[in-house]
C-alpha cells in the first residue's frame, strides 16, 4: 500500500481504535466486490486490512485472492490466526462437522471479517481487555454466538446444501444481520468520513466518559458468557488444533 495508510494492524499497536461502522461497510462491500469477480481472499487478517487517508478500510488484493473454485486448504500461504475461531463457531455453536476443504472460500471470508470485526468492537468500544489477550479471542465464537443466534440457522441452511456456494442475497442477509446484531448504529463520528477524516480515529486511551457514550447502545460482552463458556472454548481450540494438524498431512 502507499505512504498514505496504515495497517490495521499498525493501527491497533498504536492504540488507535478503528471507527466500527466504517470499518464493517468497508470490509463487507470488499468481499462482495471479490465475490463478484468470483474470487475470495486467501487472507483475512489485521496486516492486510489497511486504512486510507480520508478513513477508508481496504483489504489487500495483490497475490491475496483466490478463485472461488478452489476451497479453504492448510497449504495456502495465510497467517491463519482466525481459521481456528472459524471452525470452533462452526463445530462448536452452529454443530456442523465441516473441514476447510468443505467450506467456500468467501463464507469463510465472511466468517473471518465477523469475528476480526467483533475483537475490534469487545476491546475497543466495550473496553473488555486488550487486543492480543487470548482468552478474548478464545471467546470470540462463544460471544458471536450469544449476540446473533439467527447465524445458526442462516449457516445450516447455507453449509447443509449440496451445492454451499452463497448467493449475493444469502451474504447480503449475512452482513446486514451483523450490523444490526453486533455493530448497531455508526455513532455521530462515522456519518460522514469524507468530511470529518480526522474523527475516524479514536484514541483508545480516551476518557472513560467518551468509550462509555459511544459503548451505550451495547451490552457488556461478559453478559454473554455463562458458566463453562470459556472451559469449553479452550476445549475446542485444543481439539481444532489436533485436527488442523492431522488435515495438514501428518
Amino acid at each position: 500500500m502507499t505512504s498514505h495508510s496504515f495497517s490495521l494492524e499498525t493501527l491497533i499497536q498504536d492504540g488507535s481504535a478503528p471507527a466500527i461502522h466504517r470499518l464493517s461497510v468497508d470490509l463487507f462491500n470488499a468481499l462482495e466486490s471479490i465475490y463478484a469477480e468470483k474470487r475470495w481472499f486467501a487472507d483475512i487478517c489485521e496486516k492486510d486490512i489497511f486504512c486510507n487517508r480520508d478513513g477508508r478500510f481496504t483489504v489487500a488484493v495483490s497475490g491475496n485472492t483466490v478463485p472461488r473454485s478452489e476451497f479453504p486448504d492448510t497449504a495456502i500461504y495465510a497467517s491463519k490466526e482466525y481459521w481456528m475461531p472459524v471452525f470452533s463457531y462452526l463445530i462448536g455453536r452452529v454443530r456442523l462437522e465441516l473441514r476447510p476443504c468443505e467450506l467456500p472460500g468467501i463464507l469463510f471470508n465472511y466468517l473471518q471479517t465477523m469475528l476480526l470485526i467483533l475483537r475490534v468492537r469487545l476491546v475497543f468500544v466495550d473496553q473488555e481487555g486488550y487486543y492480543n489477550s487470548t482468552g478474548l479471542f478464545d471467546q470470540l465464537p462463544i460471544i458471536l454466538d450469544k449476540l446473533a443466534p439467527e447465524y445458526r440457522a442462516l449457516f445450516t441452511r447455507l453449509l447443509t446444501k449440496a451445492d454451499k456456494t452463497p448467493s449475493l442475497s444469502d451474504l447480503r442477509k449475512i452482513r446486514t444481520l451483523f450490523i444490526e446484531k453486533v455493530v448497531l448504529r455508526p455513532i455521530d463520528s462515522e456519518v460522514s468520513p469524507a468530511a470529518q477524516p480526522e474523527t475516524l480515529l479514536a484514541s483508545q486511551s480516551a476518557p472513560r466518559s467518551t468509550a462509555q457514550s459511544a459503548a451505550r447502545p451495547f451490552k457488556r460482552s461478559t453478559d454473554y458468557l455463562q458458566n463453562g463458556d470459556y472451559v469449553v472454548a479452550v476445549v475446542l481450540a485444543v481439539a481444532l488444533t489436533f485436527s488442523v494438524w492431522l488435515w495438514s498431512g501428518h
